[in-house]
């Protein structure tokens, strides 16, 4: 273009088709730039109320609070037009020429660059930054609801925004209600337009899914009739603007009135949780006992517990257990949810110590349940078997383990526990290894005798089972833990030996030292 025009100055630039053709062209970019400036609060409002109503925020209210929220709309937008009109300032064809014979080549880049165009006092470029600021950036926020309105919101309610809710009824294809229906939270399904849904006349949805409708226009023009919600008392008009119910069985919804539609709806079966279990416990030498199991569910499981039942048929009741029992109710065990992880499909290991149990190593019923957030319950095949614990190999330990089962499994055995442990102490030096556990037998003795002679013994009988458990671990535990107790000083004096810097010679002799009381205490355990 530049070389096209003289450079005697802008007399000769209309001349020129192409220069013609960039000022034309300038022209209207200014114009355009001009009424954006003028009127970019009524765009501002158009754009953020049409993503505000794409994004429905508009569904929840009542009809008043729309008309009120359209009355202050058509205000704004009166007086967003106003202010463009006082404030436009259309350019002329000169400034478009001006602009044009700055990019020509005898002028531009140079004159750009002078101190008087970048500089912080020229007017120039301070009215154009003052042009382009506007209060709060509110072009900016309403071009974001607009964004966010076409991104996440329903495009299908274009067709409403120049329909009013008087005019609405008048259209054969204007929507004059709107439905959604919201499955039960737990599910994570997503909600459904019941709008969408009229080309099909059956709906299958879950129980506890929740049905908003909203009508337009006068009241009566619609009517909803449903069979589903099984509501008897307080039910609302069934010409109400908005409708609101829970799905509970099977049954029909209808709404009568222009776009009337009615469905057929069926419940979605959510399948009760599934439990299986391995085949047996694992029990190591301290009585900790795991079981494998797992457990499915449609939407994931909220609770997990075990259930145990003594099998008093399959019992030997001899010696102390020839008594009825005092309690003979079932446990329940609540197990463990996964931390992390789906709740729909997962395998864990259960793992409990039954130890201190009064019915450990009895004949028991086992059954693992797991409820969803539907409160449904499924649960696994009864296990069978011997409720797993630890077991005591010292006959001393063994014998006062009996007896504190006794005790917990009838206070009438008192007496009797009391008279074995008089035989069981009547030799000493038979029985006791340390005269600290003889001194100790003694004293629960005695509260034991004083509790019963006393009449306390319900409210002292917990402390009592506590100190025989204390006592029989002291005794089958004394040479293991004193073993254990040597070869973890062994442990300890080779690795700061080791950091320390030892002789090969020293290491090698601590080592074998750490050897020797790891089988010590290996030999301990096996005996």
């Amino acid at each position: 273009l530049g070389s096209e025009v003289s450079l005697s100055g802008f007399q000769h630039l209309r001349s020129v088709p192409r220069a013609r053709r960039a000022i034309w062209l300038t022209f209207a970019a200014l114009v355009a730039q001009a009424l954006m400036r003028a009127f970019w609060p009524l765009y501002s409002i158009i754009l953020a109320t049409a993503g505000l109503y794409f994004l429905g925020l508009a569904e929840p209210l009542s009809i008043e609070a729309v008309w009120i929220v359209s009355f202050s709309i058509v205000l704004s937008l009166i007086g967003a037009m106003y202010r463009g009109l006082r404030t436009l300032s259309l350019p002329t064809l000169f400034d478009a020429e001006r602009i044009v014979d700055q990019a020509l080549r005898n002028h531009p880049i140079s004159v750009l660059r002078e101190t008087g165009f970048v500089g912080t006092n020229h007017q120039g470029a301070d009215a154009l930054w003052a042009a382009h600021m506007d209060p709060f950036g509110l072009r900016y926020i309403a071009l974001l609801f607009a964004t966010l309105g076409v991104l996440f919101g329903s495009l299908s309610r274009v067709a409403d925004l120049a329909i009013s809710p008087a005019t609405a009824m008048q259209l054969p294809n204007a929507i004059t209600w709107e439905g959604w229906v919201t499955p039960p939270d737990y599910t994570g399904l997503p909600q459904l337009y019941l709008n969408d849904l009229t080309d099909r006349d059956e709906l299958e949805l879950l129980a506890g899914s929740r049905i908003l409708i909203h009508f337009y226009g006068a009241v009566g023009d619609h009517i909803l009739t449903e069979t589903v919600s099984r509501r008897i008392q307080d039910v609302p008009p069934a010409t109400n603007q908005k409708q609101d119910f829970t799905v509970a069985q099977a049954g029909e919804i209808a709404i009568t009135g222009q776009n009337a539609h009615v469905w057929t709806v069926t419940l979605r079966a959510d399948g009760r949780p599934t439990v299986t279990l391995d085949e047996a416990f694992e029990t190591d030498f301290f009585g900790v006992s795991k079981l494998g199991y797992r457990v499915t569910d449609d939407y994931g499981v909220t609770e997990i517990s075990a259930k145990i039942v003594l099998d008093i048929d399959q019992l030997d009741r001899r010696y102390g257990l020839g008594l009825s029992p005092d309690a003979n109710e079932p446990m329940v065990v609540e197990i463990p949810l996964p931390i992390v992880g789906s709740r729909k499909d997962f395998a864990e290991i259960w793992q409990s110590d039954f130890s201190k149990d009064v019915w450990v190593h009895m004949p028991v019923v086992m059954t693992l349940s797991a409820r969803d957030a539907a409160g449904q319950w499924g649960q696994s095949d009864p296990m069978m078997l011997d409720l797993p614990g630890r077991r005591f190999f010292d006959p001393l330990a063994s014998s006062i383990i009996e007896m504190r089962r006794d005790l917990l499994w009838s206070e009438k055995n008192t007496d009797r526990v009391a008279r074995m442990m008089r035989m069981v102490r009547y030799q000493p030096e038979t029985e006791f290894r340390e005269s600290a556990d003889l001194t100790r037998f003694s004293a629960i003795l005695d509260a034991l005798e004083s509790a019963r002679d006393d009449g306390i013994l319900d409210a002292k009988l917990p402390d009592i089972a506590e100190d025989l458990w204390s006592l029989a671990i002291e005794i089958e535990e004394g040479d293991v833990d004193d073993a254990l107790q040597r070869m973890r000083e062994a442990q300890e004096r080779l690795s700061q030996a080791m950091k320390n810097g030892a002789s090969p010679q020293e290491i090698e002799r601590l080592m074998q030292e750490l050897k020797e009381a790891n089988e010590n205490y290996m030999r301990r355990l096996r005996q």
